[in-house]
């Protein structure tokens, strides 16, 4: 990628920015997912940056392709989260282990927006970890037969086609990677929306029930899953990363008020100017009790010559204070 495609990709990705975030604060406000990711990703062309220019895509590398995504991590990690899904582990896996006919079926749709991806690893009981995975396959004839449940699957349940993961029911006991269509017969999807974060990021879980996939979307060689689980992984945490990049006016701003007064990691400080805990400790011992004469600001009123502490009845491994979990959440920074 030349300077000036880099330029202008950043330009576009700063386009796309501008527009998606007043929608994305809505959706964040209502607690739904953002919807208008792909449509604002179709306009801007922001939806094929890793794939190559043959294939539809703006061919980004990858200092480029990074940049790109500290600045959409600017707006929201759901936003970020869908790149991450459809891009650094949908579009990568196809585009470094498929083959041409998996390239030119998939990549160009999902540069237009007409196809989403997603991936299929993460399991209820295993998680992301491919040796404990239950999902199987079979081979009948030119196809393979695919069940199994996936979990919190990012852009799971608007996803067009999934890289899925599964292990042969007979014979050896290897992973292999698929491309399996979301329209198939078997295959059905549910949106997960009680999260404890990203609300604007489509979650999703799928099962698959005797899912039919042609032979021609195996993903690699078969029983070589594993190491393009592993591969595609870590170009999903780079992504993270890049997604989670401090902006530079948040630091510019934290230096400027160290100058000025107080910096911010200090105003979590007791009127006596020791640095208190945000949250109280669990177990009988709670926090020390607050000094005579002393505002109680987010400290356990409880005193040793007290009745003792009083806890909410949840287990031992998460009992805590019931007046410092009453009290006011202090402001945060």
């Amino acid at each position: 990628m030349s300077p000036a495609e880099a330029q202008k990709l950043l330009a576009d990705v700063e386009a796309f920015c501008q527009e998606i975030r007043p929608i994305e604060e809505l959706c964040y406000v209502e607690h739904r997912p953002n919807d208008q990711v792909v449509p604002l990703g179709k306009k801007h062309d922001v939806l094929g940056m890793i794939v190559p220019v043959e294939l539809g895509g703006r061919g980004a590398d990858t200092v480029t392709y990074a940049r790109s995504l500290a600045r959409i991590g600017r707006e929201g990690t759901g936003v970020r989260t869908f790149f991450s899904g459809h891009t650094s582990i949908g579009e990568y896996p196809i585009l470094t282990w498929g083959s041409d006919d998996l390239k030119r079926r998939y990549l160009p749709a999902a540069c237009r927006g007409e196809k989403v991806l997603a991936f299929g690893l993460t399991e209820p009981d295993a998680g992301s970890n491919p040796l404990e995975m239950t999902s199987t396959y079979e081979r009948r004839g030119d196809r393979f037969v695919l069940n199994g449940v996936k979990y919190l699957i990012s852009n799971g349940s608007i996803a067009d086609a999934i890289v899925v993961f599964a292990y042969a029911k007979s014979g050896q006991k290897r992973v292999s990677a698929f491309v399996v269509d979301t329209h198939a017969k078997g295959f059905a999807s549910e949106t997960l929306l009680a999260k404890m974060g990203m609300p604007t990021a489509n979650t999703a879980m799928f099962e698959m029930t005797d899912v039919e996939v042609p032979a021609a979307n195996l993903l690699g060689p078969e029983g070589d899953g594993f190491r393009i689980a592993m591969g595609s992984l870590v170009s999903g945490r780079l992504s993270v990363a890049a997604g989670c990049l401090i902006e530079p006016r948040a630091t510019r701003w934290c230096c400027k008020r160290r100058r000025r007064r107080t910096p911010p990691w200090r105003r979590q400080a007791t009127p006596s100017g020791r640095k208190r805990r945000t949250w109280p400790r669990p177990g009988p011992s709670c926090l020390p009790p607050t000094p005579p004469g002393t505002p109680p600001i987010g400290r356990c009123r409880c005193s040793a010559a007290a009745a003792g502490p009083r806890f909410t009845g949840l287990d031992a491994t998460s009992r805590m204070c019931a007046s410092a979990a009453s009290t006011k959440a202090p402001t945060r920074f």
